[in-house]
């Protein structure tokens, strides 16, 4: 449950829309810097000259508004933005160069693609003779492309980035879904979109989320500080630790399969 009572540092930093007033500034400085007027910045960013003129007179402006400005001007997101307030920690379990050949190596030796068909088929088997009745099949990770992650050009791109980001630093923090919500102080439903990449998030909620990870804001805001080696590294590391946990799930999956074979033991012999 959320509690209402609770502030959260970032609070502070957003309050009376101060937030807002110092990055419009900012920006605006830099679009007279280039002697760019309103309407040429729009039609670069393929924005609604409306937006823009919002963007800087301080008003509220979400992620994928921000992204593809600085993405228009090249500008590093670190020279506009505030570091959020807190206890920032850094990621270190990600592989280095050696492991990643040595598990790339594993992978490809492995015959897991194989096993998992049979897998599969076995369960489908189970199911008709039972008769049971098929469940929804889900395509894991279907909207996940790696270009998008690593070097987001669209708005779609920008938003599946960042929660691409965001899954990332909570699977290496170990957290749940509903855990980080809740330390991000937001719902379940809206953290699962924005994870998804089906929500733009404002940049409240950005810095909220960052501070519920206690990472940097900037590691979470796609642009061209982006150390794209290290994106790859925390990628791996992050599909590895979600790799062991479907590793535990096979351990019940076993055990179920090991009690279904005594039971059909058990009706054969009777």
């Amino acid at each position: 449950m959320l509690n209402g009572s609770e502030k959260m540092q970032v609070d502070a930093l957003f309050e009376g829309g101060r937030f807002y007033e110092i990055v419009s500034e900012k920006l605006e400085k830099h679009r007279e810097s280039l002697h760019w007027s309103q309407s040429h910045l729009a039609k670069l960013a393929r924005m609604h000259i409306s937006i823009i003129r919002a963007l800087e007179t301080g008003r509220a402006f979400s992620l994928d508004t921000l992204s593809t400005v600085l993405r228009i001007y090249q500008l590093d997101p670190r020279s506009v933005l505030p570091e959020q307030p807190g206890e920032v920690q850094d990621i270190s379990n990600y592989p280095d160069s050696k492991s990643l050949l040595k598990l790339s190596k594993a992978i490809k030796s492995s015959e897991y693609g194989r096993s998992v068909f049979q897998l599969k088929s076995f369960i489908n088997t189970i199911e008709e003779t039972i008769k049971l009745a098929p469940l929804p099949m889900k395509n894991a990770e279907e909207h996940y492309r790696r270009g998008a992650v690593y070097e987001p050009k669209t708005r779609s791109d920008i938003l599946e980035s960042f929660g691409r980001r965001v899954r990332i630093y909570r699977t290496l923090r170990g957290f749940t879904a509903n855990q980080t919500a809740q330390k991000s102080h937001t719902s379940l439903t809206s953290y699962s979109l924005l994870e998804s990449g089906h929500r733009n998030p404002s940049m409240e909620t950005v810095y909220k989320v960052s501070e519920g990870l206690a990472i940097s804001v900037f590691a979470l805001i796609p642009g061209t500080h982006d150390d794209q080696n290290t994106m790859r590294l925390l990628d791996v590391a992050a599909w590895a630790v979600e790799a062991q946990t479907h590793l535990y799930a096979l351990d019940d999956l076993e055990f179920v399969f090991n009690s279904l074979r005594d039971a059909l033991g058990t009706s054969a012999s009777s």
